[in-house]
């Protein structure tokens, strides 16, 4: 359990040790006083609530000067011309905040040279309010106008989808009046109008996913397990997989040319005979590893008669020789990955040679597990100590499904999770509101 201390409400994250808190502290401020001037954003002249450096030398607010740069290649303090435009955290300014406050929050102010001269009133209590934001820094594309920038969540949540027509720049549109939560735009024509969203709830960020059509994935944390269940997709390297239940095995043309089995009491002149099933035209399908199981136009097995275990199904990228391929995961290991020792490899055979089909994909990538209770999870990484290059990802359902596993993901420090093809690195921190 949290510990409780006065003044303090604790947040706990299951998945983090970190103790997120939010907590007030007042102070009594006199007359005269006010910001000294080393805390005052020169954008807002608000107290700084995550404290960057420019390439001015100068102190902003991360969102304030964020959102200037989408717009400006001057500095907002001298007016003149910035070299680059990145930005740097200032840890120093940032620990210095959080001494003061831990010591009452009176070092934060000062008293101004006109308050010898002015009448001012009585003293007034100010409220220093220390909150949980969470950060999203992009991490790529290149070609992607999030590349190298920061987007900060308060508590209020965010939504995330493409831009809307008539706005401008990177302007917060309130999406949601009622619940005040920021829309954070894209221009990428793969993110939905609608695509994702973040809440704080019951002290954790959470990620969902709103029927976006090309997805919002979660990786895989370090040594975590991700449920498998009829549904659940995820994505190795450039490929994306599909999880269902086993087809009823089809008949083969050999097993076609075996006598039929008669039962039950027949006459030599009328033997009953079961009816045979009438072949189906298939498409060519290239050479891969990994068994195919059954016909993709077969119902979706209910039957008594179907086998067990589970198969992924390849649906992405278009044009991989292994698109279409359905592949079986019955055992208690399945492993997948570029090199051919794998149960399921991403290679083909070319004039008798192996050649990997996704260069992103590691030689051994990741690994499904069958518990001992008949369920599947998959695990980034050959083993525990090693994990892939690249990843590997699981794609949120839409918030609204009943059944899938993967409605939501409650994020921490480290995460990283995909918008599309955009990714973001998360972090979990916490600034000062001036109240």
């Amino acid at each position: 359990a949290p510990p409780e201390l006065p003044g303090k409400t604790f947040f706990v994250d299951d998945n983090d040790d970190k103790v997120l808190s939010m907590r007030e502290v007042v102070v009594d401020v006199g007359e005269g006083q006010v910001l000294r001037s080393e805390f005052v954003c020169p954008i807002t002249h608000e107290l700084i609530r995550s404290p960057v450096i420019a390439a001015d030398g100068y102190t902003y607010d991360r969102n304030a000067i964020e959102r200037w740069l989408l717009d400006h290649d001057t500095s907002p303090k001298t007016g003149e011309r910035l070299e680059q435009k990145v930005l740097v955290p200032n840890h120093n300014l940032k620990s210095l905040v959080e001494d003061l406050v831990d010591e009452g929050g009176d070092g934060l102010y000062t008293k101004t040279k006109e308050a010898s001269t002015t009448t001012w009133p009585s003293s007034s209590p100010k409220t220093l309010l220390s909150e949980p934001i969470l950060l999203l820094q992009c991490l790529g594309p290149v070609e992607s106008e999030w590349n190298g920038r920061t987007f900060e969540v308060s508590s209020d949540g965010v939504v995330g989808g493409r831009r809307r027509p008539g706005g401008v720049g990177d302007q917060r549109l309130v999406f949601d009046q009622d619940q005040k939560r920021d829309f954070m735009p894209f221009a990428e024509a793969t993110v939905s109008r609608r695509h994702f969203e973040i809440t704080f709830d019951d002290g954790h960020f959470v990620l969902a996913d709103l029927g976006s059509a090309s997805g919002t994935f979660h990786r895989l944390r370090p040594n975590a397990d991700a449920d498998l269940a009829v549904g659940s997709r995820l994505m190795i390297g450039r490929h994306q997989l599909k999880v269902n239940r086993p087809r009823r095995q089809r008949t083969l043309p050999e097993q076609r040319k075996r006598p039929v089995v008669v039962r039950g009491p027949q006459t030599p002149q009328q033997p009953k005979r079961r009816p045979q099933p009438q072949p189906q035209p298939k498409p060519n399908r290239r050479h891969r590893r990994g068994p195919v199981v059954g016909d993709d136009d077969a119902p979706s097995s209910g039957d008594d008669d179907a086998p067990e275990g589970l198969v992924l199904e390849c649906f992405a990228p278009e044009g991989s020789p292994l698109q279409s391929g359905v592949f079986a995961v019955d055992g208690p290991l399945t492993t997948l990955g570029r090199r051919l020792s794998n149960t399921i490899a991403f290679s083909q055979d070319v004039d008798g040679q192996p050649l990997g089909v996704d260069s992103s994909i590691s030689a051994e990538h990741a690994r499904i597990l069958r518990r001992p209770d008949g369920s599947f999870a998959i695990r980034d990484g050959p083993n525990d100590h090693r994990p892939s290059t690249n990843g590997t990802w699981i794609r949120l359902a839409d918030k609204r499904a009943d059944s899938s596993p993967h409605r939501q993901r409650t994020l921490i420090s480290g995460d990283e999770f995909l918008v599309g093809t955009i990714r973001f690195l998360v972090t979990v921190t916490d600034k000062l509101v001036e109240l």
